[in-house]
């Protein structure tokens, strides 16, 4: 949201169109600033520069993110890799609906394991439907066969981790941070969200009283 830009490069002001204010990004502010040069960047290179500004964070899009593409030089030997979240995405049905649907049932799983933190069956149900959900969007075959083929140890093994002191918190928390980097296509967080929780996984499977030297090495 663009509210949250911190604005680093002070290119956001308000356009008065109608007796009503809007905010804009500037482009032209930067190449003022000796900030690259946007006024020779191909249009499509200009959207997606207003797009950083716009959601500049310093989180999932860093100043240097901004800088590098208003840099940009088509003769270069290396490229950066920048973060891009537009307003709306249109795709065809084919990979469109697929898309949005593996997402929302995400959101849904993690809202039903919000909603069940008392109840160890409804949340184990709703834990492993987020990993499916997540290996859909991924398009990944293999990780949904396993994870079919295993479902019944799993489902032990997030049994024991449930018996866990704030075990359950814990793999909620990892959760929430996967599904936010889906959100924001951040691959290398989404990447070390799961690293994350694969290491708590695997540290309250052995804090499980039911023991967890069977499920140690299962790495979902």
């Amino acid at each position: 949201m663009s509210p949250a830009s911190k604005n680093s490069f002070g290119t956001r002001e308000t356009l008065q169109v109608d007796g009503k204010g809007y905010e804009i990004f500037r482009l032209s502010v930067l190449e003022k600033k000796g900030v690259g040069h946007s006024g020779k960047l191909p249009f499509s290179l200009r959207v997606l520069l207003e797009n950083l500004l716009r959601q500049e964070d310093d989180r999932f899009v860093h100043a240097k993110d901004i800088e590098a593409l208003a840099n940009w030089d088509p003769n270069a030997a290396t490229q950066q890799e920048i973060s891009f979240m537009p307003a709306r995405v249109l795709l065809q049905d084919f990979t469109g609906v697929p898309c949005v649907v593996d997402l929302a049932a995400m959101r849904e799983a993690v809202e039903a394991m919000d909603n069940s933190k008392t109840e160890p069956e409804t949340f184990i149900e709703a834990d492993l439907d987020f990993h499916l959900a997540l290996a859909e969007a991924a398009s990944n075959p293999l990780i949904l066969s396993l994870i079919d083929s295993i479902v019944g140890v799993l489902r032990e093994q997030r049994m024991g981790i449930f018996a866990v002191e704030g075990g359950p918190e814990r793999g909620q928390y990892h959760h929430k941070r996967i599904l936010e980097a889906v959100e924001h296509r951040d691959s290398s967080g989404s990447r070390d969200s799961m690293r994350a929780h694969l290491r708590q996984v695997r540290e309250d499977s052995g804090r499980s009283p039911r023991g967890g030297s069977n499920f140690t090495k299962l790495n979902l």
